[in-house]
């Protein structure tokens, strides 16, 4: 597996879509239910908690794309390795979870909250980090702010 240090972006990049097109998992809802990922996340889709990005209710069927990077090669692979600002994490876990509707992104209503169970894969105390990649396509993970 090559370093990504020894990598262009644009290899890295296409290394991170064949990763990520390996380990994406696609299901469909229609009205509220609970989706279970083959690794086991849990998600429960509750149409009335969500809204397209126009601010219209969500209705009909909702597309469901989720990743679950539970181990060291598998964040590897989808570039997605768990530094922050240049500090190596221990990752309980990465996911990723994208709700559409007809080909338009769906997010949670504001002061809503959707109902997702997560694996327990380290015996470790774990804290929330969300991922953001820079120009070159690296994820710096950032601690979320409390409360």
């Amino acid at each position: 597996f090559p370093s990504h240090d020894n990598m262009f972006p644009a290899q890295l990049q296409l290394q991170q879509q064949t990763a990520l097109i390996q380990f994406a998992q696609h299901y469909t809802a229609t009205g509220r239910q609970w989706i279970t990922g083959r690794k086991g996340i849990r998600i429960y889709i509750d149409p009335a908690q969500l809204e397209t990005e126009s601010g219209q209710p969500a209705q009909g069927t909702i597309n469901v794309t989720m990743l679950e990077l539970t181990n060291t090669k598998e964040l590897l692979q989808a570039g997605a390795a768990t530094l922050s600002n240049g500090q190596l994490l221990v990752s309980g876990g990465s996911y990723f979870i994208e709700l559409k509707q007809q080909q338009q992104a769906l997010r949670i209503k504001p002061g809503r909250h959707l109902n997702i169970q997560f694996p327990r894969i380290s015996n470790e105390p774990m804290e929330l980090f969300y991922g953001q990649r820079n120009e070159e396509g690296i994820m710096n993970w950032t601690r979320k702010s409390c409360c």
